[in-house]
């Protein structure tokens, strides 16, 4: 028994080396183990990390490739309309309508009346030159009447820095309600000095107008205006062939604040007024527009005009006479507008019919191509029966060629 003790313990004595082995080899291989499964797990956090950052970069290329085809698209698109613009000019249709109930009423008051459609065809000519044709198709005293009403040729560029030409049929730059077609002012008709020495609805004839960009140290936008246009008998009563109005305007415009701009033009013509004798009409005048804002960011509008005549008489006498309006506009909202305008005005052959009305009005701006005006006008005539007129206006315009804001 004893031998056998001996045996056994002899047997796990020599074996005791060879396990304390094995466990050691045991204990390496774990720990190898343990190492190679945290370097998986890394690489699998690595490899995680890297198709995320795969993937943003993955989804940037997508937008560049997507921004770079919207851009090639939008240039080809507007290479296309370049190409069909030089083929086909932008075309717009603008209507005006109205309805006037008056006291006084005579050929054409207390009806409906599409006033005036006008159709504007504009285009580069090329690089140096833009071409406007205007077509207006009126209603006069029942009669439909389709005459181009302005078509002309604009120089861009010239030879002189600074220098534009205006070639063709347009409005002359007399102050600024003249120039303005119906859909552009902030009233329903024009002025009475507007409507008194340039015509019913401004003055337009043919000629040619060169624009001057005076440079000065101040850097104040001041262009000095020259024309020479036909006398077509609305303004100086001649009209006879040969007989040329010249005209002559000087605009600057200053920027007195971040809100309040002051443009302030002065105006000159003359030309033979078809009375003999070589009798000439001057005409002189001024204009001052301010634009600021005094309620809530809301938009106010002051504008000032005067116009004097002399109208040289064959046999002496030349007659002196004047006229003047001034109006305010007033944004009330984003759409609504409230305005004011007070009128005087003498005629071109009489210095002593003196004419006094007072406007007010509001205007609701549908869209930038659709606007609708309601105005009230008193009208104290001293050679007649005073009046009082109420205007429902409506404009309308189809195409890129959208009804302007007078400012």
């Amino acid at each position: 028994m004893q031998k056998v003790l001996l045996l056994i313990i002899v047997f796990v004595l020599a074996g005791s080396p060879v396990w304390a082995d094995e466990l050691s080899e045991l204990k390496q291989m774990m720990r190898q183990m343990q190492r190679q499964m945290r370097v998986m797990e890394n690489r699998i956090q690595e490899l995680e990390q890297e198709k995320h950052v795969q993937a943003r970069e993955d989804q940037e290329t997508i937008q560049e490739l997507q921004a770079s085809f919207d851009k090639f698209k939008q240039a080809r698109d507007e290479e296309s309309k370049g190409i069909l613009s030089t083929l086909n000019p932008e075309v717009s249709v603008i209507g005006d309508f109205v309805y006037k109930a008056d006291d006084n009423g005579g050929e054409g008051d207390n009806d409906f009346n599409l006033r005036e459609v006008e159709i504007a065809f504009s285009a580069n000519v090329d690089t140096w030159a833009r071409a406007d044709v205007i077509v207006a198709v009126e209603n006069e005293d029942g009669d439909t009447v389709v005459a181009i009403e302005e078509g002309y040729l604009t120089l861009l560029e010239t030879p002189i820095a600074n220098l534009q030409g205006k070639f063709g049929k347009f409005r002359p730059f007399f102050g600024k309600a003249n120039r303005m077609h119906l859909h552009q002012l902030p009233w329903t008709n024009y002025p009475l000095v507007v409507q008194n020495f340039f015509g019913e609805e401004g003055f337009s004839e043919a000629g040619a107008s060169l624009s001057y960009l005076i440079p000065n140290p101040a850097d104040i936008f001041s262009e000095i205006t020259l024309e020479a246009v036909n006398n077509g008998g609305t303004v100086f009563g001649g009209g006879e062939e040969g007989e040329t109005i010249y005209l002559g305007h000087w605009k600057n415009f200053f920027e007195l604040t971040d809100i309040t701009s002051l443009e302030v033009g002065a105006s000159y013509a003359f030309g033979e007024n078809g009375l003999g004798n070589g009798a000439e009409t001057h005409l002189s005048g001024f204009d001052v527009t301010v634009n600021t804002e005094l309620f809530d960011q809301r938009r106010t509008t002051s504008h000032t005009e005067a116009v004097f005549n002399t109208r040289e008489q064959a046999m002496g006498n030349d007659i002196n006479s004047w006229g003047m309006f001034t109006s305010l506009e007033q944004q009330l909202t984003d759409r609504w507008w409230a305005f004011g305008r007070y009128d005087f005005s003498q005629t071109p052959t009489a210095s002593n019919e003196d004419t006094h009305a007072y406007s007010a009005g509001l205007t609701f701006a549908q869209s930038e191509y659709v606007f609708w005006r309601v105005m009230y006008t008193h009208t104290d005539n001293e050679m007649s029966a005073d009046d009082n007129t109420v205007w429902f206006q409506l404009d309308f315009s189809i195409g890129p060629h959208k009804p302007h804001a007078y400012r």
